[in-house]
C-alpha cells in the first residue's frame, strides 16, 4: 500500500469512530431526555394534584396501623386487669403456690414498662403452655428475664422458674413517664 492509502485508510478509521461516538452519544442523549420527560411528567402530577388519591390511601392505612398498635399499648391502669388475666391463665396449669410481684413503672421513651415477676415449681409442659399463653396476649409483653433450673431432690420434669415478664404501657398521667407525680 501507498502512503496516501494508508492515510486514507486511517482517516476513514477515524471518521468512523467519530460517527460511532456521535452515535452513542446521541442514544444516552435520547435516554436522558426520556427520563428527563418523566421527572417532569411526575411533578406536573404532584403540582396538579392528581397523586394525592394515592396519597390520602397510604395515609388512611398508615392511621388504621397506628390505630392497631395503640391497642397493643393500653394505659397503665390497664396493667392490674392484665396480672388478674394472668393469674388466672397460670392457675389453670395447676401450678401450686406461684408468687407474683409487680414493680414500679419504668420511663421507655413515650411509654413505660411495668416490670411483673412470678416464680413457681412446675413442670416442663405447664411452662411451655405458659409461655405459650403470654404470646397470645394482644398487647405488648416482653419476657426480659426467664431461669428455669431442675432440683436435685425434686421429679425429673420439675423445674423452679423465676420468670419477669415487662408490660408496655401509655402513662395513665402526665409526669408518670418520667417517674414524676403529677399534681
Amino acid at each position: 500500500m501507498t502512503r496516501p492509502s494508508n492515510t486514507l485508510l486511517v482517516a476513514a478509521g477515524i471518521i468512523a469512530g467519530v460517527l460511532l461516538a456521535a452515535n452513542l452519544h446521541r442514544g444516552a442523549l435520547a435516554r436522558g431526555e426520556g427520563r428527563l420527560a418523566q421527572v417532569r411528567a411526575e411533578i406536573a402530577g404532584l403540582r396538579s394534584g392528581a397523586d394525592q388519591g394515592s396519597t390520602r390511601a397510604r395515609l388512611a392505612l398508615l392511621q388504621t396501623q397506628a390505630e392497631r398498635c395503640a391497642g397493643l399499648i393500653p394505659a397503665q391502669s390497664t396493667t392490674a386487669e392484665l396480672l388478674t388475666a394472668l393469674k388466672r391463665d397460670f392457675a389453670g396449669l395447676g401450678v401450686a403456690s406461684p408468687e407474683w410481684g409487680i414493680g414500679s413503672a419504668q420511663p421507655s421513651g413515650s411509654q413505660i414498662e411495668i416490670p411483673i415477676d412470678l416464680t413457681f415449681e412446675g413442670s416442663f409442659p405447664s411452662t411451655h403452655e405458659f409461655l405459650r399463653l403470654i404470646g397470645a396476649y394482644e398487647r405488648i409483653i416482653r419476657i426480659e428475664k426467664l431461669v428455669c433450673m431442675t432440683q436435685p431432690d425434686s421429679p425429673a420434669d420439675q423445674l423452679s422458674v423465676a420468670i419477669r415478664l415487662c408490660v408496655l404501657a401509655q402513662p395513665d398521667h402526665p409526669g408518670a413517664e418520667s417517674g414524676g407525680d403529677a399534681r
